[in-house]
């Protein structure tokens, strides 16, 4: 429906940027539409549709041409950032945060929810990927249409907006 990989896709993509190994780090961004639900019961999932779709063209234009967007499924995408440092992974976050809640949706406006982590050593793919989920929660837990960052330093601030 978005024209995106699904989380089939994400692994195969993230496999290949690993295997590589010419990619060294690399930043992942989970991103979760804020209220989504709330969304389709008020609008109908056909207006949710609509809003996936146009999500998908925002993020395709908003990501570098080595990067790989995908659909992990719902209303939750995630971005490959082969080359990427949680710095620079974070923002490209910004960047397509601001980019969604300034674009026109139908019926009414959307944000967005964004967790960032970065690979810079030899990280699994489910240590890296659990990060950015926990970065995701961090964000939607400070008020959402915000980017949080993994936190690598216990006591620092995780809040990379």
């Amino acid at each position: 429906m978005t024209g995106l990989g699904n989380r089939r896709a994400f692994h195969l993509a993230i496999n290949e940027v690993l295997s590589s190994r010419r990619y060294k780090p690399l930043g992942i961004a989970m991103i979760d539409v804020d209220h989504f639900k709330k969304y389709n019961d008020t609008y109908g999932h056909l207006e949710g549709d609509l809003v996936l779709k146009k999500l998908g063209n925002v993020l395709r234009r908003c990501v570098r041409e080595q990067d790989t967007v995908i659909r992990f499924g719902g209303e939750e995408f995630s971005v490959i950032m082969p080359g990427s440092t949680l710095e620079e992974s974070r923002v490209m976050a910004e960047r397509v945060r601001k980019a969604i809640a300034e674009e026109r949706f139908p019926n009414q406006g959307i944000t967005v929810s964004i967790g960032v982590s970065s690979r810079s050593g030899e990280d699994d793919i489910d240590t890296l990927l659990k990060r950015a989920d926990e970065a995701l929660y961090d964000a939607k837990a400070n008020g959402r249409n915000c980017v949080a960052t993994e936190l690598k330093n216990p006591g620092s601030d995780n809040n990379g907006s």
